[in-house]
């Protein structure tokens, strides 16, 4: 009965051993499983930050332009309001001659124009047009 007794017993300990190795298993299965349903959500999230990185990066280019537009300016009402006419007017003079020949080159080939560049159009001719007024305002005070 000894012998029926561990036969029994080496039968019951290799089955729970298999029973331990199959869950070992199946837990690991379910961790690979729970990772692989990740994989798409990180995807998702990357591709995401891809297109809000294209649409911020554009907007950051017209910045640039505004605040070189700003700063100029800004460099021309302190020479006006230090009454430095010649100066300001030289300034003036000089953003309108690279404002004209920018505005030329975007304008030359009207088939390629897109809103961006409609944009960047818009913007400098709201340059020149303010840097025109800017003139005459300094012309009339010389004329004083």
């Amino acid at each position: 009965m000894e012998e029926y007794n561990d036969k029994l017993h080496d039968i019951i300990k290799e089955r729970l051993a298999e029973r331990d190795r199959k869950c070992k298993s199946m837990k690991e299965w379910n961790r690979k499983q729970n990772s692989s349903n990740l994989k798409p959500l990180i995807g998702i999230a990357v591709a995401a930050c891809l297109v809000g990185a294209l649409f911020i990066i554009p907007w950051q280019t017209s910045s640039d332009d505004i605040i070189g537009t700003r700063s100029a300016s800004q460099n021309i009402e302190e020479l006006i309001s230090q009454e430095k006419y010649d100066e300001a007017l030289l300034i003036i003079e000089d953003e309108l001659h690279s404002s004209d020949s920018t505005l030329n080159a975007l304008q030359q080939d009207s088939s390629m124009i897109d809103e961006e560049t409609e944009y960047e159009i818009n913007v400098i001719q709201l340059k020149i047009r303010d840097l025109k007024e800017q003139r005459e305002k300094i012309i009339k005070k010389i004329k004083k």
